[in-house]
């Protein structure tokens, strides 16, 4: 399987059951940052890999991805999540290096 399939597998893992798999732990670099492009009510826009896993452990479940792109140093995504405003539509590009994500940008929006 592709990096890109793994990485969902395991993101999708993570969210449905709040509890960060080893494997997705050790695809993601320690250094990675994930930043929102969307304004948001967050002190910061960023976040690094401590804190994206523990916006995951207090999600609640229900989100897809699916993979819109692949290749050795890119991943891009798009998904569905339920927020407290409704439905809401994301993409994700990650930038892969030696196999691992090192950065990550996020864009969502209410869907429709």
């Amino acid at each position: 399987m592709s990096f890109g399939n793994n990485f969902i597998n395991a993101l999708m893992e993570a969210h449905n059951n709040q509890e960060i798999p080893d494997q997705l732990d050790s695809m993601i670099d320690e250094r990675a940052v994930w930043v929102s492009l969307t304004k948001s009510g967050l002190k910061t826009q960023s976040r690094n890999k401590v804190q994206w896993f523990d916006l995951i452990r207090n999600s609640r479940g229900g989100v897809t991805f699916k993979s819109l792109y692949q290749s050795i140093s890119a991943l891009v995504l798009t998904g569905l999540t339920m927020e407290e405003n409704g439905e809401n539509i994301f993409m994700m590009f990650a930038e892969l290096s030696d196999g691992k994500l090192i950065s990550l940008q996020h864009v969502r929006g209410l869907k429709g």
